[in-house]
């Protein structure tokens, strides 16, 4: 079995296409396989050694592109078959065109992705621990259930994602671009969407601590439902938005655009107000609202405040 899979990336890809296509599925063969061709990739690709911009680089891209479609071939021929699973740690992905590919489960911990035009890639259950996803493109990639710790995802695009059930910790998408993509059901600790853009981006019942949405634009954003406890939209666009039943425990939303926005049956309890924007706001239906929080805002004749007394 080791002489099969030897040799170069090409002839060591072939091979396992060869296996995964095989009419009878020799599954603890084809789990060694996996497993010894996931360790010729880390070692071949690795980001210790990062692909310049070269002929020689362009070429080992084209011969990463084959693996990866090789690799994952197999592994879905294995689903629930072997304990098998895509070991991509420590690979560099940089600059890597890839289009409709299964990822489900793949360990991309410490990975390198900058730069990249990912589509309709499955990235469900996949584990991003320390992964550089700078500037890379995303277009109508899942992410179900993912876990993401530690990940730098700085001027990256989401077009069409979807988020679903993901847990994303102590990570930064700061100047990221969000467009059509859903984040419902996600649980969001300690990371940063800094001065991201959202279009058409909903994050309905999710849990969203202590998470900085600062200088963001999420205008027409939906985040009904959501628990937002600690969390900072200073300086945000929150225009239109719907916050609707969302949990607003201690968020401090000093000098936001919040025209617009809906906040029935918000709880904004010891939320800062200072100078944010409430013209064309309804706050009578919110929840745990003060005086003190009013008497700070920016208001006119379009605005509806509660009756409170001193």
């Amino acid at each position: 079995m080791t002489a099969a899979i030897s040799g170069s990336t090409k002839s060591r890809s072939k091979a396992i296409q060869r296996i995964a296509r095989a009419e009878t599925l020799d599954v603890g063969i084809a789990d060694l396989a996996l497993s010894g061709f996931c360790a010729h990739m880390r070692n071949r690709f690795s980001r210790e050694e990062p692909m310049a911009d070269s002929r020689a680089a362009r070429s080992a891209r084209r011969d990463l592109t084959i693996a990866v479609r090789a690799a994952a071939s197999l592994s879905a021929r294995l689903e629930g078959k072997a304990d098998s699973y895509l070991d991509f740690t420590s690979i560099d992905f940089s600059s890597i065109n890839l289009a409709s590919i299964d990822l489900t489960r793949a360990d991309l911990s410490n990975t390198v992705w900058v730069g990249s035009r990912l589509l309709d890639i499955d990235f469900s259950w996949c584990t991003f621990n320390g992964v550089d996803l700078e500037c890379t493109r995303f277009i109508r990639c899942t992410f179900d259930s993912a876990r993401m710790t530690e990940t730098m995802s700085f001027g990256a695009s989401y077009i069409g994602c979807d988020f679903g059930d993901a847990i994303v910790q102590d990570s930064s998408f700061e100047h990221s671009f969000f467009d059509r993509t859903s984040m419902n059901s996600t649980t969001i600790k300690g990371s940063s969407f800094r001065g991201s853009t959202m279009e058409k981006t909903t994050w309905v019942s999710s849990q969203l601590d202590s998470v900085d949405f600062s200088m963001a634009d999420l205008s027409d954003t939906v985040m009904a439902g959501s628990t937002l406890r600690g969390s900072r939209f200073d300086l945000a666009s929150l225009q239109g938005a719907d916050l609707s039943g969302a949990d607003l425990n201690g968020a401090s939303l000093r000098y936001s655009d919040c025209e617009g926005t809906s906040f029935s049956r918000t709880d904004l309890t010891l939320a800062d107000l200072y100078m944010a924007d409430m013209r064309k706001v309804d706050l009578r239906d919110a929840l745990n609202v003060k005086k003190e929080q009013t008497d700070e805002v920016v208001i006119d004749s379009t605005t509806m405040l509660p009756n409170l007394i001193d």
